[in-house]
């Protein structure tokens, strides 16, 4: 592995990354978590350097997630306007592309060509879980895969190969692996299994060693980060949940806990985030045929090599080792499918997003990729083509597609949450020239669909803020922050009271009160109140909401 390969990979990768994810740096908008950035500091900007004031910040230390608590803490105190989120996303994008350049490096290293590893690896960080990571600003999100990749990488290289010592680790490595795992998981216990992720790749496309030794390193990889896990739920549970008791809900809290009705649940809907969710890959809108056609293709491979013509040559032995060989490949890749699913599945929570499922769909799409190069080598004999260029030329179209799919989810994403700010603050701006004592919006429905029509996935795409009633003064203060003559000495400040209460209340002089109704509710008018009505944002074909 050298340095220049992993700076070519780097910047390649980080172009690739960049004009993928575009949108995001240009255009500004907040994800519905990012709009607590924008609380009302009521002229006192120091507010902004006191992590406790950040709802998130000891919420994440009570999960057992401090190192995304001191992340969030940076971006909070960092984040003033909306253009500086755009800003910060561009570093996102930057450790995603570090991660990309390891990963390419692996498979580099296991025999695969340059352009090939790189293509492959673009690909990955293109899925929806690195759309949702670059679209939230996540910073945990991207350091958490990166930090389990290059313990991973650090975990390949411990073992010793050289007498007297040959298969022991060296125990600085093995430490150092330890450590990187371990961080990886205090960022984000879900993304902690993209460790799996080269080690599959090593599965998959290593010639370079027998299957006994490649079999041996993924048991090994397991093994370690089953223990790894272990250590990480003693810590949080002895030593962090204890000393950050907040209130939250239980389906974020680190313990196990199997309901059994909740469970077979559970147990339920796995086949369908496994099978038609993961390996649609980046098809947010699940194609459930599409999901089967593919996982067809990579069992007729597993098939074709029991049934090899080799069957007739060989003798009894040896297709009794070939079978063998090919329904221990077939576990270790289930393995792989399934392990990342283990904390959702012995955990609280209910609900599966995409921005949990990346292992598994990384580590899905390259199963995928090892079955196209299986019948690219077949087309390649058969048609006498070079078979590097025809496996290049198939990964370099499997990252454009997944490219293109993530740069539409992306777009979609950004002017749902654009369009939002931007409605309400062409709103206001007609009324600064004159008092206003009171701002009433008038929530549109929450019925799943984002403004642009499209259907809303969990809180990852196209959802609306305004579905979070607790976000409403802030998306208000979001607007006005943009308007260069808006008022700067009134302080905006929601009131959860009945309407009336909240329009009479003396104790709201010199601030604009932001009240909120759901579509239809009646509305107690009041002097100087601006009223914004957001079921009149026009969908995409006319439609209204």
């Amino acid at each position: 592995m050298r340095f220049s390969d992993f700076t070519v990979c780097f910047l390649l990768g980080a172009v690739f990354l960049y004009f993928t994810f575009a949108a995001t740096t240009i255009v500004p908008y907040a994800h519905h978590d990012q709009i607590r950035y924008f609380r009302e500091d009521f002229g006192n900007p120091e507010l902004k350097n006191n992590c406790y004031r950040d709802v998130q910040y000891q919420h994440l230390y009570s999960i057992g997630r401090p190192i995304t608590a001191e992340l969030e803490c940076m971006t909070f105190r960092n984040v003033h306007t909306l253009s500086d989120l755009n800003l910060l996303r561009i570093g996102v994008i930057l450790l995603l592309a570090i991660a990309l350049a390891l990963l390419s490096l692996w498979l580099i290293s296991l025999g695969i060509s340059r352009p090939v590893a790189l293509f492959l690896s673009a690909a990955v960080f293109t899925l929806p879980g690195a759309q949702n990571t670059v679209f939230m600003t996540n910073f945990a999100n991207a350091v958490a895969p990166l930090l389990a990749i290059a313990s991973s990488l650090v975990m390949s290289t411990s073992v010793v190969d050289s007498a007297p010592r040959r298969g022991l680790a060296n125990p600085i490595k093995l430490l150092l692996s330890l450590l990187l795992i371990l961080t990886s998981f205090f960022t984000y216990p879900f993304l902690s299994f993209f460790y799996l992720v080269p080690s599959i790749g090593n599965l998959l496309f290593n010639r370079q060693q027998p299957w006994r030794e490649l079999r041996a390193a993924f048991i090994r990889d397991v093994i370690f980060l089953g223990v790894a896990a272990l250590i990480y739920f003693v810590i949080v549970r002895l030593w962090i949940v204890p000393f950050h008791q907040v209130p939250y809900s239980t389906a974020y809290r680190v313990e196990i806990s199997i309901d059994e009705y909740i469970f077979q649940m559970k147990l339920n809907r796995l086949f369908d985030q496994i099978v038609f969710t993961s390996f649609n890959f980046w098809n947010i809108y699940t194609i459930r045929n599409l999901s089967l056609a593919i996982v067809g293709s990579i069992i007729a491979v597993l098939l074709a090599t029991i049934v090899s013509p080799q069957k007739f040559t060989s003798t009894i032995a040896h297709q009794i080792v070939q079978r063998r060989f090919v329904g221990e490949r077939a576990f270790a890749l289930c393995t792989a499918l399934l392990l990342p699913n283990f904390p959702w599945l012995l955990s609280n929570a209910t609900a599966m997003r995409y921005r949990l499922l990346f292992p598994t769909t990384a580590i899905a799409l390259l199963i995928f990729a090892w079955s196209l190069s299986y019948w690219l080598t077949l087309i390649s004999k058969k048609l006498a083509i070079d078979e590097n260029s025809l496996l290049s030329i198939t990964m370099a179209g499997l990252m454009i597609g997944g490219g293109l799919l993530a740069n539409y989810n992306t777009v979609q994403n950004v002017w749902n949450s654009n369009v939002e700010v931007m409605f309400i603050r062409g709103a206001l701006v007609s009324h600064l020239d004159r008092p206003i004592h009171r701002i009433h919006v008038i929530k549109p429905p929450n019925n799943w669909l984002g403004y642009n029509g499209l259907p809303t996935i969990g809180d990852e795409f196209n959802r609306k803020s305004l579905d979070f009633s607790y976000h409403t003064a802030e998306l208000v203060r979001v607007a006005l922050l943009g308007i260069a003559n808006a008022p700067t000495n009134l302080a905006i400040v929601p009131c959860e009271s009945n309407q009336k209460q909240c329009a009479t209340d003396t104790t709201m002089q010199g601030r604009i009160v932001v009240t909120h109704s759901i579509l239809g509710e009646p509305i107690y008018d009041s002097k100087n109140m601006v009223i914004i009505n957001m079921g009149e944002l026009v969908l995409v074909g006319g439609n209204r909401l």
